[in-house]
């Protein structure tokens, strides 16, 4: 009963009626009891079970996507008769070195000609005079010698006809020296890479 009854001593017991303490306190005001401030407009209801019941009107929308479109890279979605403009996506960022491209249909592209690509292009050049030239990236040549800095002591022959006991060409001038009457000089040795034939040029003489 909410009675709070309190025995007195040689008195008589008295008692204190607790009903407007029941539920801990509690209001039981229904929702539209209790007011509301709408400072953003957003209900015409200034209670609280009005304006659940404008959000639950409002909260289905039936209406359909009307349209779906790309416009200069830009994707366009109109709802069905709510009057309002379409709602834009840019679909192409706006990121530095960004080579995507709205084409004339809307749809995007990659840009390929004004992709920078990190690939480098590079040539080598035979001169035809024991050099090459090699052109860097960036269009720098180097020239340089192609001949083998081998020294004639590394550089084997084969003598079919047995007229050296040696194998190599330091050794062969060697023994063509010792067994000369010929006191011409040598004025020249060439390697042509290309055929792997050695040139002797002599004083006065045929190669």
């Amino acid at each position: 009963t909410n009675i709070l009854t309190v025995g007195i001593e040689d008195g008589t017991s008295q008692t204190v009626d607790l009903s407007h303490l029941d539920d801990a306190g509690t209001d039981d005001q229904t929702a539209s009891e209790v007011n509301i401030t709408d400072a953003g407009g957003n209900f015409t209801a200034t209670e609280v079970e009005g304006a659940l019941a404008e959000l639950a009107a409002g909260s289905t929308d039936d209406q359909n996507i009307d349209n779906l479109s790309i416009v200069g890279g830009e994707l366009n979605i109109s709802l069905e008769d709510d009057g309002v403009a379409p709602s834009t996506v840019d679909l192409i960022s706006g990121n530095a070195n960004n080579d995507i491209s709205a084409g004339t249909d809307g749809g995007l592209y990659l840009n390929v000609s004004s992709v920078s690509i990190s690939e480098t292009i590079t040539t080598l050049t035979d001169n035809l005079d024991g050099t090459y030239t090699y052109t860097s990236e960036n269009g720098t040549p180097t020239t340089f010698t192609g001949t083998d800095d081998q020294t004639a002591s590394e550089v084997n022959i084969t003598d079919a006809g047995g007229n050296f006991t040696a194998t190599e060409v330091e050794g062969a001038l060697a023994e063509l020296a010792a067994g000369s009457t010929d006191d011409q000089n040598i004025e020249s040795l060439g390697v042509d890479l290309g055929t792997n034939i050695l040139t002797v040029g002599i004083e006065d003489g045929t190669s």
